[in-house]
């Protein structure tokens, strides 16, 4: 396997990517695995989990493709200024890159959060056609159910610093004084007063209507869902993708991995999601 640098001007600003060529493509076709890293995320994945699937996919013969979108990583432009439209710019200039230098036969796309909801929107409306769809842990399409979201997201959130306060090594070192437990405290107070104040805000948020577009068009594949069992989106998120899958008829599958959070940050996980 061997690995090759690019970069685009999008917009006036520089989109940073990297490419693994295998040793042995798969014969009389090119196919392309395009890895969509999350918001708050870069092009390697949670914890490197997109450069593991590169590798074992070069290895199978496939091209893997990763990028930082705009405003992330090694691309250029401010984090704020980051929006799902300037990801679906980017993301375009992507695919219009891999037509032109390898004139691919076949596109997957692989994103985690706001990469697979984005993989998602793409495949409904984008302008190149894709093969198939893998999503990871996708967050909800639309606001519905933000509320209840929130206050799992927030019980979870109380429940792991509750009980990282109380175990026993805990004690130890702030017996020893190695730990604010002042601060421990403080943060599961703010942790569940964030939380509800953003069921407030996103409680009062207003669906904006989706545009109204030739949905699917270009896409005849079929959409492998994969979510975590404690992801507190995992209901919600899945209950709409599933809708919206069905509404336009687009063949889908979904997997929950159990145990897993929404990053699966748990070896067996990652190789599950692999199998």
């Amino acid at each position: 396997m061997s690995k090759e640098q690019f970069s685009l001007r999008v917009e006036r600003q520089a989109l940073d990517g990297s490419l693994h060529l295998p040793e042995k493509p798969l014969l009389r076709q090119k196919e392309f695995i395009v890895f969509l890293h999350g918001w708050a995320g870069y092009r390697t994945g949670p914890h490197g989990m997109f450069v593991s699937y590169a590798q074992a996919l070069c290895a199978q013969g496939y091209h893997a493709l990763m990028f930082d979108f705009r405003g992330r990583g090694y691309s250029q432009g401010e984090a704020t200024d980051t929006t799902m439209q300037s990801m679906m710019s980017d993301l375009e200039a992507v695919m219009q890159m891999i037509d032109e230098a390898y004139e691919p036969h076949k596109i997957t796309l692989i994103g985690i959060c706001s990469g697979a909801k984005l993989a998602l929107y793409y495949a409904k409306s984008g302008q190149r056609s894709i093969h198939q769809i893998v999503e990871l842990s996708s967050p909800t399409l639309w606001a519905g159910n933000e509320a209840e979201i929130e206050r799992k997201r927030t019980r979870s959130l109380v429940s792991s610093y509750t009980r990282k306060a109380f175990e026993s090594n805990t004690w130890k070192k702030m017996i020893r004084g190695k730990v604010n437990f002042r601060k421990i405290t403080g943060m599961i107070f703010h942790s569940a007063s964030k939380g509800m104040s953003l069921v407030r805000d996103r409680a009062s948020a207003k669906r904006v209507p989706e545009k109204r577009v030739r949905a699917f068009e270009r896409f005849a594949g079929n959409v492998l869902m994969i979510h975590g069992e404690k992801d507190p989106e995992t209901e919600y998120a899945t209950g709409q993708i599933t809708a919206f899958l069905q509404k336009h008829e687009v063949d889908h599958e979904l997997k929950i991995i159990k145990g897993a959070n929404h990053r699966f940050y748990g070896i067996a996980w990652k190789e599950q999601i692999y199998q």
